[in-house]
């Protein structure tokens, strides 16, 4: 029988009231409540139901005095078990999967690095062709510029479909439409 173990630790911020395990749950503490009247009772902790918005994990969290917040599930793990966020870093997902709150996936890196690994997993694909903010051509014209059967000069290929020069010479030596 294959177990694995659950580490827990505090939540940061709410450290009597919610733990947080390295799998990515967490739980409310047993606590007593003072009602108006002075006598008081027992509050059983439980786990806390964690709500994905689409993309990520959220949970709810109250404290004494304080509203209720949703936090990421994902800041919950690495705070209590990494430490804070250095400052400008992100949280990583490893694995790309947003919804995988395990500790063993989770990690702080750069911006840049967020990026280069959304890109190198296929999480954040480059914008290209038409799609790209800049396009002026479309897929067909740019495979009419790259083809070029009618012999036209890059200058008369520039005034035909209304691009500029360096427009004409970039789809033809590759450099824009790597696609085609």
């Amino acid at each position: 029988m294959n177990t694995v173990t659950e580490n827990w630790l505090p939540v940061v911020g709410y450290e009597r009231l919610y733990e947080v395990s390295d799998l990515g749950r967490v739980r409310s503490l047993d606590r007593w409540v003072i009602r108006g009247d002075g006598t008081s009772y027992k509050i059983a902790g439980r786990m806390r139901a964690i709500c994905t918005n689409g993309r990520y994990c959220h949970v709810g969290l109250s404290g004494v005095g304080v509203k209720q917040t949703t936090r990421s599930v994902h800041r919950l793990v690495c705070e209590a078990f990494i430490g804070p966020r250095p400052a400008n870093f992100q949280i990583n997902h490893r694995n790309g999967v947003k919804t995988d709150n395990r500790l063993a996936n989770l990690e702080y890196v750069s911006p840049r690095e967020n990026s280069i690994h959304a890109y190198r997993n296929g999480l954040s694909k480059a914008r290209e062709g038409e799609r790209h903010h800049w396009a002026k051509l479309t897929a067909r014209e740019a495979a009419l510029i790259r083809a070029n059967h009618a012999g036209l000069t890059p200058e008369q290929l520039a005034t035909v479909f209304q691009v500029s020069l360096p427009t004409v010479y970039d789809v033809q030596s590759g450099r824009s439409w790597k696609s085609l």
